[in-house]
């Protein structure tokens, strides 16, 4: 059974030595490596961390169950980096470092550890669709209307929509803390 290696790229360097980390799954680790992502117009690299953990697949199986092993590797690789990174923020004190869904954290990328060749394509998870609203012209005039008034739109409906996004976006514990608030500002 050839070790496969699921990984994903942080979109911000972590001041952390390249090294494994233990997580919170029976065994589960988590391999954080510094890379340099060259960026557009020839201006310098910049360093960013790498994400990664190590499974066995058999050598063969069909394309489906194949399918089904990339999103259950890449859904604990990305537990794993989540849970790591909460506790990162906490001791480092940094905000800017949030949780990642698994469309922030797309591509994910499989490599065979042996052969260093790819084990299967990158998955990638796209971000949910923005809805178009349904009348245009109601939304203008409620915008105008709004507008006109002069004040903020109401805090309890801003945190039920940061929640929503939470939601669909896999964070979790974001949306009940939005969720709460609305309950607080609306006493």
């Amino acid at each position: 059974m050839p070790q496969v290696r699921a990984s994903l790229q942080l979109p911000y360097l972590l001041l952390l030595p390249n090294d494994t980390y233990p997580t919170p799954a029976i065994g589960g680790t988590i391999l954080l490596k510094e890379l340099a992502v060259g960026q557009i117009g020839g201006e310098p690299d910049v360093p960013i961390t790498s994400a990664s953990l190590s499974f066995s697949a058999p050598h063969s199986m069909p394309e489906d169950e194949v399918g089904r092993t990339k999103i259950e590797q890449a859904d604990a690789l990305l537990r794993r980096m989540n849970h790591l990174l909460r506790w990162y923020r906490a001791i480092s004190r940094q905000a800017q470092i949030t949780e990642l869904s698994r469309a922030q954290a797309s591509p994910f990328s499989f490599v065979n550890e042996a052969t260093g060749g790819d084990w299967s394509e990158p998955l990638v998870f796209e971000s949910p669709a923005v809805p178009i609203p349904v009348n245009v012209g109601e939304m203008q005039i409620a915008l105008s209307n709004g507008l006109a008034t002069g004040a903020e739109p109401a805090v309890s409906t801003l945190s039920m929509l940061d929640a929503e996004y939470a939601i669909k976006t896999g964070r979790f514990r974001e949306a009940v803390l939005f969720s709460w608030g609305r309950y607080r500002f609306d006493i």
